[in-house]
């Protein structure tokens, strides 16, 4: 009487599920990093022109306060993901 063989298969060396969603994040993050801080940039022209009125002045001033924190966050949080020892 013999036994039936096992076949056993090789687990994938990549997992190309998870690689493409850690690329779609990565570059998405990226874009948005980026334009945050353009926006953030654009901002800061605003805030410094001399022809715009007080109100103009000051709604640049305080879109380089939001974009800087909002940059800052996201590096941060970028920091504290890689860190992790799950």
């Amino acid at each position: 009487m013999t036994t039936p063989s096992t076949v056993t298969t090789a687990t994938p060396l990549i997992d190309w599920h998870v690689l493409c969603q850690v690329l779609l994040a990565s570059v998405s993050i990226g874009v948005a990093l980026v334009t945050l801080f353009s926006l953030g940039v654009a901002s800061l022209s605003v805030s410094r022109s001399t022809d715009g009125t007080t109100l103009t002045r000051s709604a640049g001033q305080f879109g380089v306060l939001v974009a800087s924190i909002l940059v800052t966050v996201v590096i941060a949080w970028g920091f504290y993901i890689i860190t992790q020892k799950g």
